[in-house]
């Protein structure tokens, strides 16, 4: 892993193995992605993982905006909620997701009730692991109802 730093005063995190870049503006930042980075995942969980964070997914609430669909109309398309299909929905509320949730009953203790707390859990490899098989659901539900 290499730190490297601007002039302008932030840094960012070069991971040879993965050719991940990461760009760090503000101090901690840094110790947390070698945190991150540390942990045994794979590149293609890795990379979930962050565009997720980083609001750089597929979910209705960012395509919608990406298409200039108002903010109230983009709904989940998985389920009959009729709600804003966006990270907590996924994460704690859709109920087509359910199975997913239920192999990882850790990461949903009664005390893990915002999107900061479920983010920010110890156990990181299993929310990475959590956020790709969501994703990994959605894409496959998505691919058999096309014909």
């Amino acid at each position: 892993m290499m730190i490297c730093s601007f002039r302008s005063g932030g840094s960012y995190l070069l991971d040879p193995l993965s050719g991940f870049e990461f760009h760090c503006r503000t101090e901690g930042t840094q110790d947390i992605l070698l945190q991150l980075l540390q942990q045994p995942l794979s590149a293609r969980c890795l990379r979930i993982l962050l565009k997720f964070r980083m609001g750089c997914h597929s979910l209705p609430n960012v395509s919608g905006r990406w298409a200039r669909v108002p903010r109230p109309q983009r709904l989940c398309m998985r389920c009959a909620q009729q709600v804003l299909g966006d990270e907590r929905h996924l994460v704690f509320e859709c109920p087509a997701l359910q199975s997913v949730r239920d192999r990882y009953p850790g990461l949903f203790g009664a005390a893990i009730v915002t999107m900061q707390q479920f983010m920010w859990q110890l156990d990181i490899v299993g929310v990475a692991h959590f956020v790709m098989d969501c994703f990994d659901y959605l894409d496959a539900a998505s691919s058999s109802n096309q014909p």
